[in-house]
């Protein structure tokens, strides 16, 4: 069987938790392995956990037949082997719309997904993402990476801020992420610029939060058609469950975006900028104008 055939057999019983389907999975992991290279079993186990962002303890399930690993790492796994699946023309750009809103306590809530966050960074003219006990995307996600480069190069007049205390995880996938291949152009490296604060500047604790504020600052046409300035989300880890509220795989998180209403995060923004004071971060990317 080919790479492409092992892992679309691996999703096809990805579902299934009975002995028959985990023994199933188990050897089809013991057929693909060998496509990873001569190494030994524990090198292929922090590899694959390093590449997919996840616990070896993770991977070393998946190699068991315990499950499978959920759709969006099944997704990865391919590109990780360099295998691509044609997806229907609807599903192709999924960033080229925003995301609906979800039900919720009788109305609308606006959780969103990290698409809609890059569907609002091409209509912004800069960015501000702040972290700290939670590490890049981009520094773990080829992906996400890729993405991110897509939006750069369609969005020249988009400049990015990674705002972080020092010594702190993401510090380190940052530090990641500034040696990918992706980064090799400089026209897109210049706009990616980091923001390091000190202790004393930490007003929100980013050191002991793993809630990660979003600032998207918008240019005067999306301003005009978003009818607001600005946008911040609340990055959050959440539990994956299934349909059954069972949860999926204790070792993974999954990421939701949380919306602040627009006067709220006007007020967040004025706390979050002091941040900024001291930094050498341009005053026209930190400035927004409210709408006439």
């Amino acid at each position: 069987m080919s790479v492409h055939d092992l892992l679309q057999a691996l999703e096809d019983c990805s579902e299934a938790s009975d002995s028959e389907s985990k023994a199933r999975r188990k050897a089809l992991w013991t057929k693909l392995l060998p496509h990873l290279g001569n190494k030994q079993p524990t090198d292929l186990v922090g590899e694959l956990a390093h590449d997919l962002g996840v616990q070896p303890i993770t991977v070393r399930r998946w190699i068991n037949g315990e499950y499978a690993p959920r759709p969006t790492l099944l997704k990865q796994l391919r590109n990780r082997f360099g295998v691509t699946v044609p997806l229907p023309e609807a599903a192709t750009s999924q960033s080229d719309e925003p995301d609906q809103p979800v039900g919720f306590g009788g109305s609308y809530a606006a959780l969103r997904t990290i698409d809609h966050f890059f569907f609002c960074l091409e209509h912004a003219k800069s960015c501000f993402v702040f972290k700290g006990l939670l590490g890049f995307h981009a520094g773990r996600s080829d992906q996400t990476r890729r993405q991110l480069v897509r939006v750069l190069t369609k969005n020249k007049d988009l400049n990015i801020y990674y705002v972080f205390p020092s010594e702190s995880r993401a510090e380190a996938t940052f530090g990641r992420f500034l040696q990918s291949d992706e980064l090799s152009d400089p026209s897109i490296a210049s706009r990616i610029r980091k923001v390091q604060i000190r202790p004393e500047d930490d007003t929100l604790g980013l050191d002991r939060s793993f809630a990660s504020p979003f600032v998207v600052i918008y240019g005067s046409s999306a301003r005009r058609s978003f009818r607001r300035p600005l946008d911040i989300w609340y990055e959050l880890p959440v539990e994956a469950l299934d349909e059954k509220s069972a949860v999926v795989d204790r070792d993974q998180r999954a990421f939701v975006f949380v919306q602040l209403p627009i006067e709220d995060a006007k007020d967040l923004w004025e706390k979050l900028n002091c941040c900024l004071e001291a930094a050498s971060v341009a005053q026209a990317d930190r400035d927004f104008a409210l709408l006439a």
